[in-house]
């Protein structure tokens, strides 16, 4: 794996903007899925691809830098025996030193019949208000014999 040279570049925000209305996490989401939950919703299909998210609808500008996430990464265990394995990685729209193999975020749960809600909260460099993601999973496959998986972070402040 490659990536960028050390020491990382750092960009200075000029304007911080953040709501004073209550953290919520709702449906629609900045990152919202489930992998049991239907067409929509980036089930299986989507694994170890990226998805570009669209944050100008939330009222974050074209020309914005960055953008902080919060929530959290969900594991519920099926029948199988199985260790469920959800990483989940963010890049800049097209950024190729960033593959879709990194970790940012991570949850797992070995137990059968048990489950994790992983907090996370990171930044995500944006381009004309975008950003994309990727997920990869330890062991795909159809709830409930294997594990179903969600994330669910909504947007909570952003800057340029």
């Amino acid at each position: 794996m490659t990536g960028p040279s050390l020491p990382l570049p750092w960009f200075k925000a000029t304007e911080v903007y953040f709501t004073t209305s209550p953290a919520r996490l709702y449906s629609d989401n900045a990152v919202w899925f489930g992998t049991h939950l239907g067409a929509g919703n980036y089930g299986p299909q989507g694994e170890a691809q990226w998805h570009s998210v669209d944050l100008k609808p939330y009222g974050v500008a074209s020309d914005a830098i960055s953008a902080f996430l919060s929530g959290m990464l969900i594991v519920t265990h099926g029948t199988a025996s199985e260790t469920a394995d959800m990483k989940i990685v963010f890049r800049k729209p097209g950024d190729a030193s960033c593959p879709v193999s990194a970790t940012m975020g991570q949850v797992v749960e070995a137990h059968v019949g048990g489950g994790q809600r992983s907090t996370m909260s990171t930044f995500v460099p944006l381009s004309n208000g975008c950003f994309e993601y990727s997920y990869t999973l330890s062991t795909p496959g159809d709830w409930s014999a294997n594990s179903g998986y969600g994330v669910n972070l909504s947007l909570q402040a952003w800057a340029r």
